[in-house]
């Protein structure tokens, strides 16, 4: 399964989780970065807040041959950067280090959680991320 399908299907999974949201991603955040959008007053000018729910990093099948270590730092940079908020690594059902991954997140417990995404469309949450909602 390649990274633009376990992408594209979570993503959809996240839809039907959380009412209305946005997704961004650019090459130095998570693929999906969930969060809605509020028009707030303060001093008579009008701003944006923007209440973050959860980001994920997808990866391919393809993405087999990326350290599984890397991938893990990757997730905790990004819990770090954005200040606890809930962090999850996606990966295909047959993604070939899933064995290693699970080890690793069970043993270290990283607050990190991990989607598996099935060929049939759906997304199974094998563990779940610790965290918090933030705004900013």
């Amino acid at each position: 399964m390649e990274h633009e399908e376990v992408e594209e299907i979570v993503a959809k999974w996240l839809e039907s989780q959380h009412p209305p949201p946005k997704m961004i991603g650019t090459s130095f955040m998570p693929d999906l970065l969930v969060y809605t959008e509020q028009q707030s007053e303060g001093n008579k000018t009008v701003y944006p807040v923007y209440h973050r729910y959860l980001q994920v990093e997808c990866k391919g099948t393809k993405a087999q041959v990326v350290n599984v270590d890397q991938a893990i730092g990757q997730c905790l940079r990004y819990y770090t950067i954005f200040k606890g908020l809930f962090t999850y690594l996606a990966v295909p059902e047959d993604f070939s280090k899933l064995q290693d991954l699970q080890e690793i997140l069970s043993f270290v417990n990283p607050p990190i959680g991990l989607l598996i995404v099935h060929h049939d469309g759906r997304v199974e949450t094998v563990k779940k991320a610790e965290g918090r909602e933030t705004e900013w």
